[in-house]
């Protein structure tokens, strides 16, 4: 099947009308005929006008077939097989949401729905793989499973780049994930807003032997907030209703050695309203080992390390100990400080890989002077960086410097983590003892705070109904998206055409010059 990529070029055959108005209009030149006297020639009226009449049909066919042919040709002339002419006549998708599906169903966006699936559209599920839709009936496809972005680019791997996509979907935040995509020229989103707000349990630790810490979590489409509750230890099925948080009733399991807490309020979420916690006598210890050059160093760590569990109501016992040849390493401990610049012993490393989060700073006493800034996640202003220790990167780089080398890393191994901070917790080599953010970062290693997340991971993404504006989420248009899809299979009729043109333009030629000679 012929097909043109530039169909508007066709407006172009309107040149046609110019080879055909100078025919039209053109008119032989008189021929002379000898007479012996005129005069014996009557006078008879001169027509001024005379009707249209074509002449040198032969020459005008050839002109107006060379300007449709150039006009043809600027149009990008391809030739398609039977397979591509299938793919160039292939429709849209309509892409619905999962969480926007019952709201969808039961108001005018079930008619615009029916609308687009008339004209030929797919309608499919928003969601991984994209499987077909029914409206009457129900997705296996939670709301959770979604991440928009990660979604739309699947898309421009399974569509041709001209295909229209028409999508219905909500705008929470937590839906809009990883780097924002550019998107086609024929994508139209919708998005559905349906009023939410929520509540969940965040987290509970215990705080003492007869008492605990909650977290609360509260959701709305401007904001995220959470507040912090004391709550005594029972050990009988309990119902706490209380002005300053929802109703909350506490279940303890195996013989009062675990606790379920669960919020009775409607609008508390339903996958994140309970939380269970083990009690245990034996909490978790941090331990500070330092050499003579960093005696120092340790007492910032200790201070760090005693506020953090103070403002957080952690039960969690912290010493500092010089190292010595006979040092025992094998007490229990959940985080421990290494502040030498030797190497952490077997026993250490050993158990990093059971559990145990162990943090080392500088592995030399040489450093690198330099003046820099350290801007990182969880920082909420760059610290100031004087001296650093060489380093080879084997780990995530949380921390970096002014010049873009690792200055804090994290590995995991086993079970726990092992962090390198490549400098020193000292005033002298940076400011970041001084700062808050010191014990705010104590503070996430002792909650063995996820790093390989970002910094919303901690909210549920099924609990987090934070909104965004169309102008947030909207991909950046671009004039053109390369896609792994191949393009429909084509041939293209450019040489042949070229020489149609050269071919007809040599006639014309030698037609006009035999007509004039």
């Amino acid at each position: 099947m012929l097909h043109f990529q530039s169909p508007l070029v066709w407006f172009s055959l309107l040149a046609l009308l110019i080879p055909l108005a100078i025919h039209l209009l053109s008119r032989k030149p008189g021929k002379t005929i000898k007479l012996g006297s005129i005069r014996f020639l009557e006078n008879s009226n001169r027509h001024r006008l005379q009707g249209f009449k074509l002449s040198e049909l032969p020459l005008l066919l050839m002109r107006l077939a060379l300007l449709a042919m150039l006009a043809l040709l600027l149009a990008q002339p391809r030739w398609l097989t039977a397979e591509g002419e299938s793919e160039q006549r292939q429709h849209g998708w309509i892409l619905v949401a999962p969480e926007v599906l019952p709201i969808v169903r039961d108001t005018r966006l079930a008619t615009d729905l029916d609308s687009l699936a008339a004209a030929g559209h797919e309608r499919r599920l928003f969601a991984s793989g994209f499987p077909p839709l029914e409206l009457d009936t129900s997705p296996a496809t939670s709301a959770e499973d979604g991440n928009y972005w990660s979604l739309l680019r699947e898309v421009e791997t399974r569509l041709p780049v001209d295909a229209p996509v028409w999508i219905f979907s909500s705008s929470r935040l937590a839906a809009f994930r990883g780097e924002r995509p550019a998107r086609r020229k024929n994508l139209h989103w919708r998005t559905v807003f349906f009023s939410s707000s929520n509540s969940w349990i965040h987290e509970v630790r215990a705080k003492g032997s007869d008492s605990l810490l909650m977290v609360l979590g509260y959701s709305e489409a401007q904001r995220t907030h959470f507040s912090r509750h004391a709550l005594p230890i029972s050990r009988q099925p309990k119902i706490i209703a209380n002005e300053k948080m929802p109703d909350l009733e506490i279940l303890p399991k195996l013989g009062g050695r675990a606790l379920t807490l669960r919020l009775l309020e409607e609008d508390a979420n339903l996958q994140d309203n309970h939380f269970s916690i083990e009690l245990s006598n034996n909490s978790p210890g941090v331990k500070i080992f330092y050499d003579d050059e960093r005696r120092h160093d340790a007492e910032y760590v200790r201070s760090a390390v005693e506020a953090a569990a103070e403002f957080a109501g952690l039960s969690i016992h912290s010493s500092s100990e010089k190292i010595r040849a006979d040092t025992r390493f094998d007490e229990p401990s959940a985080v421990i400080f290494w502040l030498s610049g030797e190497p952490a012993p077997s026993p250490i490393m050993e158990s990093v890989d059971e559990g145990l989060i162990l943090i080392k700073d500088a592995a030399t006493q040489e450093y690198q002077p330099l003046e820099s800034a350290i801007a990182a996640e969880g920082l909420a202003e760059p610290f100031r960086l004087w001296r650093r220790a060489a380093a080879h990167q084997r780990g995530i780089a949380l921390w970096k410097d002014g010049f873009g080398v690792p200055l804090l890393e994290c590995e995991l191994k086993g079970e726990g983590r092992y962090y390198r901070f490549h400098s020193r917790f000292h005033p002298q080599w940076n400011e970041l003892v001084l700062r808050r953010e010191f014990p705010e970062w104590v503070l996430s290693i002792l909650n063995r705070a996820e790093v390989f997340d970002n910094a919303d991971s901690k909210i549920h993404r099924t609990s987090d109904q934070r909104r965004l504006v169309v102008s947030q989420f909207q991909p950046a248009l671009m004039d053109s998206i390369i896609t792994s899809r191949a393009q429909p299979a084509a041939t293209s009729l450019h040489l042949p055409f070229w020489l149609a043109v050269t071919a007809l333009f040599a006639l014309e030629r030698w037609v006009a010059e035999k007509k004039a000679s």
